[in-house]
């Protein structure tokens, strides 16, 4: 019996670590994936920068060159002089950029012929108007020679920016299912791993009954259970490493990812190049990569957690205006919810890290929004009882139900009554909370009725000089 019991706890630990095991390598494939699309949205916005460069850099030799021929003056050549060699380069910049791209190659022959062209007529006018002879020069401007090659290379441009366009829309989905991908990965690591770990604390258990009954074999099932503890132990340091690692891994490319969306929106926004639609799906491919930057900080602050590693810089900080800042952008960014700030008349001061402390305060609110999905008014009041400062976040949501209060800052703990709602989350953001208000000498405690709504009270020291 023992024997089969401590073959039951090692496989359910090796399968674990096996699961683990194939869920890195798929995270890790993921990372690689986004990595690469990364690389060429970055070259694509580059192609992108290369081609109006150069629209920009042949309408400056244009005018310079009418601005000459028309007054004479020798300044107008400025930007004509050196901007062939300009354009030289900036060719050359696309045609490296674009190597693996057939179409975007055969544009650039065309673009380069066109261009040669246009530096031909340039060339030929200014030394017709530098010998005197500047009627003619003119005529060659009036001929409209040099209007139909402009409009030439603005076509051939333009259809090699709706290229780079194209390929900029499906690179950034594919890497936006990467990350969706890696996500996915990660929580199926956690959840399998949780599911194991509980099949071998039920199988300890058991075998800590057996031991009971049977007094024989005493030493052998006590060196068992310690078998299985430290294995389980190291079970659990393999999925905080492996947690570390993957978050760290995710947030390089995520922020490059980020950023040039960020940037696509700004400019698709600015100069109304993408339809109503396309820029619509860049706004869900900032907000979702924005929600998964903030479901990998808080995956990096359990790490710390664990390792104890979680640290505060103190400094004197305002609760009360830490909170009216928070509901002020808060009320700016919901549509479905009334953000209602009550304020204590003076500002609360206290020795804390400012940046944990609105962290606090942003999950609690965020958090009463998330889980009140039907609206309703979010109340955000700080006030001031004898020596603490009181921060209370009341909405009227779904409620948490009371056998689940208990456990609601425990790690990975969600309500029962958060799937039915169809409300995401991993269960990691009021666990972090509660870490640094105790980090702070703080207590948080939570009052709610199922169905009517949640209260987060948060109570922290004053500063010595307003006790």
């Amino acid at each position: 019996m023992r024997a089969v019991m401590r073959q039951g706890i090692l496989a359910a630990v090796s399968l674990a670590l096996v699961v683990i095991g194939i869920n890195t390598i798929i995270a890790y494939r993921n990372i690689e994936t986004i990595r690469s699309e990364s690389d060429t949205i970055s070259h694509t916005q580059q192609v992108i920068t290369a081609l109006n460069s150069m629209l920009v850099t042949l309408d400056d030799a244009e005018t310079g060159q009418r601005g000459y021929i028309l007054t004479g003056r020798d300044a107008y050549l400025d930007p004509y002089r050196g901007s062939q060699d300009r354009t030289d380069a900036l060719l050359l910049q696309t045609q490296v950029l674009t190597a693996d791209n057939p179409r975007q190659q055969q544009q650039i022959t065309t673009l380069r012929s066109l261009a040669r062209s246009k530096y031909a007529e340039l060339a030929r006018t200014v030394a017709l108007k530098q010998s005197g002879d500047g009627d003619a020069a003119l005529r060659v401007v009036l001929s409209d020679e040099g209007r139909q090659t402009m409009d030439s290379i603005r076509e051939v441009i333009h259809t090699m920016e709706q290229e780079e366009e194209t390929l900029l829309i499906q690179r950034t989905r594919t890497a936006d299912a990467s990350v969706t991908s890696a996500t996915i990965s990660l929580a199926l690591a956690s959840v399998i791993d949780v599911a194991f770990l509980i099949i071998i604390v039920l199988l300890s258990q058991r075998a800590i009954r057996d031991r009971e009954k049977i007094a024989e074999g005493q030493i052998a099932l006590l060196e068992q259970e310690r078998t299985a503890r430290i294995v389980a132990e190291a079970a659990i340091r393999v999925r905080d490493q492996f947690l570390s690692l993957a978050a760290h891994e995710l947030r390089t490319p995520l922020t490059s990812l980020m950023g040039n969306g960020q940037l696509l929106q700004k400019r698709a926004e600015r100069n109304g190049e993408l339809s109503d639609r396309s820029r619509q799906s860049l706004r869900v491919i900032n907000t979702q990569a924005a929600r998964l930057n903030a479901l990998i900080a808080g995956l990096l602050d359990v790490s710390r957690i664990q390792t104890g590693q979680l640290s505060i810089e103190k400094a004197r900080v305002d609760l009360v205006a830490i909170t009216r800042q928070i509901v002020e952008e808060t009320e700016t960014a919901t549509d479905y919810h009334t953000i209602r700030g009550i304020y204590w008349v003076e500002p609360l001061l206290m020795d804390g890290d400012y940046v944990r402390l609105t962290q606090v305060i942003q999950n609690l609110v965020q958090n009463a929004i998330k889980y009140s999905p039907g609206g309703g008014t979010v109340t955000v009041q700080i006030d001031r009882q004898d020596e603490n400062a009181v921060i209370a976040v009341t909405d009227e949501g779904i409620g948490i139900a009371a056998d689940a209060l208990p456990r609601v800052f425990e790690r990975f703990f969600r309500a029962p009554n958060a799937e039915p709602n169809q409300i995401s989350g991993m269960g990691i953001g009021l666990f972090v909370v509660h870490e640094i208000v105790t980090l702070h000498g703080g207590t948080i405690t939570v009052e709610s009725t199922e169905g009517v709504g949640t209260t987060f009270r948060v109570i922290m020291p004053l500063h010595k000089e307003q006790q």
